[in-house]
């Protein structure tokens, strides 16, 4: 009888280990189907963030680094924001997020932002460094790059759910403060 009942007790903790693989493996599979930006809308929480994700308008990731990942959206007040993730073994983490740049009434003022009135920064340490990273939106066509600090921006051409067109600039880099921000205008060609 003690040899019956050992022999299902082993059944029984050998069931619950390869049931417990599984599962394990069914949600590290799921967890690594999830998008920055699905990660970003399960983060905050819709009915009380400000900055709640309602488009994705672009992601990239940071040169230097493939872990990091930068994901500009518009939030559900009407507002952009950028959201700065690290890739972990699993899902993603949550670096920085920035405060909100607004588009005014008529569409082509900024109702919000420091820097120059239309840039955000967002500082982050990431393997023992600190980094910052600095965006902005800028709806004059005839701006063509933003140098910042000498150093040429990222850009990308955004046309958003609402009908609204704009540049979006970037640049990372290891400011402690606001670096300085100079619009460069299109050149007429001849």
């Amino acid at each position: 009888m003690k040899h019956i009942n050992r022999k299902n007790i082993i059944i029984a903790v050998t069931a619950i280990v390869l049931l417990s693989v599984i599962v394990s493996g069914i949600t590290i599979f799921n967890l690594r189907k999830t998008t920055p930006y699905e990660y970003l809308q399960n983060h905050f929480n819709e009915s009380e963030s400000a900055v709640y994700p309602s488009q994705l308008l672009y992601q990239t990731n940071d040169e230097s680094n493939e872990n990091i990942i930068i994901v500009f959206y518009a939030n559900k007040n009407g507002g952009f924001n950028c959201a700065i993730l690290e890739k972990t073994m699993l899902s993603f983490k949550l670096l920085d997020s920035s405060g909100s740049l607004f588009f005014g009434d008529d569409k082509t003022q900024y109702k919000y932002g420091y820097y120059t009135g239309s840039y955000l920064g967002s500082w982050y340490d990431y393997d023992g460094q600190r980094k910052a990273l600095f965006w902005g939106i800028n709806k004059d066509e005839s701006v063509e790059k933003l140098l910042v600090d000498g150093k040429e921006s990222e850009c990308a051409e955004i046309n958003d759910d609402n009908g609204i067109n704009f540049k979006l600039f970037w640049i990372i880099g290891d400011w402690e403060d606001s670096p300085d921000f100079r619009e460069i205008q299109a050149q007429a060609t001849e």
